[in-house]
C-alpha cells in the first residue's frame, strides 16, 4: 500500500492529531466521552445502512448497549482506533475502531450480544484466524484488525471513511510495524474501499446456510433469506 504522510501533533495527553491543517481533525481514541460518542454513531449509522444490520431490524439502543459500546471500551488501551471530528463544529462524524487481531480471545464480546450476525463475524474471525496461523505464526502487532467503521448520516462520500482506513493502516505500520489488516463488511462501499487498497478476499460464509448455535430451536437459519451474497474475509498488505 502507498505509504501516507503522516503529520500529527498531540493536542492531549493521549490524543494524536493527523492532518492539522485539513477540514476534518483526525485523532487516535483514547477518552471514554469519545468513545461513547463514537459508539453512538455507530448504532446509528449500523441501524440506517449496514445490510445485516438493516436486514435483522437491530435498532440503534441495541446495537449501542450490546455491541458497539462494550467492544469499543474493551479496546480502547491498544490506541489503535482513530476518528474524525469536524474542525468546524467539533463533531464527531466518523471512526475506524481497530484492534491487535492476536488479542482477539480478549475482547471478543460477540457471544454475549444476542444479535445473529455478530456471532457470524465471530465464526469468520474463527477462520481468518487459522489462516493466519497455518500461513506464519500469528504474533501481537502483525494483524490490525478493523472491528467497526461508521460515517455519521449524511455525511458519506465525502472521503471520511477512505481516509480513516488509510491513515489507521499506516499509524498501525509506522508505529507499531503491522503487516496487515483484516476486515469483513456487508457494505458495497466499504468493499470498494477494500479493494481499492488492495484487499484480497481470502474465505468466506454464505448466510443463507449458517448455522446459529445461539440461536435456538426455531432459530437456527436467521439469514436464510438474505440476498446479499456471501460475507468475506478481506486481508490487506501493509
Amino acid at each position: 500500500m502507498e505509504a501516507l504522510k503522516l503529520q500529527y501533533s498531540r493536542t492531549t495527553n493521549c490524543t494524536q492529531e493527523f492532518d492539522p491543517d485539513g477540514e476534518y481533525a483526525f485523532e487516535v481514541l483514547c477518552s471514554e466521552q469519545d468513545t461513547r460518542e463514537c459508539a453512538r454513531l455507530t448504532a446509528h449509522s449500523f441501524s440506517s445502512s449496514n445490510p445485516m444490520t438493516v436486514f435483522k431490524g437491530i435498532s440503534p439502543d441495541i446495537y449501542y448497549e450490546n455491541v458497539a459500546l462494550p467492544l469499543m471500551m474493551s479496546v480502547i488501551d491498544q490506541r489503535l482506533s482513530l476518528f474524525a471530528r469536524q474542525r468546524a463544529t467539533g463533531e464527531i462524524v466518523g471512526c475506524i475502531i481497530a484492534a491487535d487481531f492476536y488479542l482477539k480471545p480478549h475482547y471478543n464480546v460477540t457471544t454475549m450480544s444476542g444479535i445473529a450476525h455478530e456471532d457470524l463475524i465471530a465464526d469468520l474471525d474463527t477462520m481468518s484466524y487459522g489462516d493466519f496461523n497455518l500461513e506464519e505464526q500469528l504474533t501481537p502487532n502483525s494483524v490490525l484488525y478493523f472491528l467497526l467503521q461508521a460515517t455519521k448520516v449524511g455525511e458519506e462520500g465525502k472521503g471520511v471513511a477512505s481516509r480513516l482506513i488509510q491513515l489507521a493502516c499506516d499509524y498501525a505500520r509506522k508505529t507499531k510495524g503491522f503487516k496487515y489488516a483484516h476486515a469483513q463488511s456487508s457494505n458495497p462501499a466499504m468493499r470498494h474501499i477494500y479493494a481499492k487498497m488492495g484487499g484480497q478476499v481470502t474465505s468466506q460464509i454464505d448466510p443463507t446456510t449458517w448455522i446459529w448455535k445461539n440461536g435456538g430451536s426455531g432459530n437456527e437459519y436467521p439469514f436464510r433469506e438474505w440476498s446479499a451474497g456471501p460475507l468475506p474475509n478481506i486481508r490487506i498488505r501493509l
